[in-house]
């Protein structure tokens, strides 16, 4: 059972890590798996994307891995990150790579 925040110790908001863990990153990229399935063009494939997430948790560069830059499954799989975001950390941009299995 959880605990009631305690509004004298900052209303229960947790004091931010000091950087993205690799844990956080993938366990965060996971929740898209079911919706990179819609990329899939008829060949299986794995799509690696390349990311740059500052502290504020915002992506500031995403980068397809070749042979799927610029081609549709790369694209699709682009467009699904772009929007998406970590818990912020104190420290520096994270850059980390993630591989989405594409399929039927």
């Amino acid at each position: 059972v959880p605990k009631p925040a305690d509004p004298a110790a900052g209303g229960g908001d947790k004091p931010k890590a000091k950087t993205l863990t690799a844990e956080a990153f993938k366990q965060r990229m996971s929740t898209l798996t079911d919706r990179a399935h819609a990329c899939y063009k008829g060949t299986m494939a794995n799509v690696m994307v390349k990311l740059t997430v500052a502290p504020s948790g915002q992506i500031t560069k995403s980068v397809v891995s070749p042979p799927f830059a610029g081609k549709p499954e790369g694209d699709c799989v682009a467009s699904l990150v772009k929007d998406l975001t970590f818990d912020a950390w104190d420290g520096a941009a994270q850059t980390y790579s993630y591989a989405f299995l594409l399929s039927d």
